[in-house]
C-alpha cells in the first residue's frame, strides 16, 4: 500500500463506517500489511537487499488480501457499521 492510503487511514476516520479498518483483527492485519508492501520494502530496496525487499513487499500484499477478506467480514456483522456506511 502506499504511504498516502496508510496517512489518510490513520487520519480521516468516519467512525462506525469505518470502524473494521482500525479495530480488531482485521486493523492490525491492514497495518502490517501496509508496513510490509510500503516502507519496510522501500528502506530494503534503498539498502540494496533487493530480494528481501521484493519478498517483503510479496508478504505485504499477501497480508493485505486477507485483511480485506477479514475487515469485509467484520463490517458486514457489525450492523452499525452497515447503516452508518449508507448514510
Amino acid at each position: 500500500m502506499r504511504l498516502d492510503f496508510w496517512i489518510w487511514l490513520e487520519i480521516d476516520k468516519h467512525g462506525k463506517a469505518d470502524r473494521a479498518l482500525r479495530e480488531s483483527r482485521s486493523g492490525w492485519l491492514i497495518r502490517c500489511a501496509e508496513i510490509f508492501s510500503g516502507p519496510l520494502a522501500l528502506i530494503l530496496r534503498l539498502t540494496n537487499f533487493v530480494p528481501l525487499a521484493a519478498i517483503s513487499f510479496l508478504v505485504g500484499a499477501l497480508v493485505s488480501r486477507f485483511a480485506w477478506i477479514a475487515a469485509g467480514k467484520v463490517s458486514a456483522c457489525d450492523p452499525e457499521a452497515v447503516f452508518a456506511s449508507q448514510k
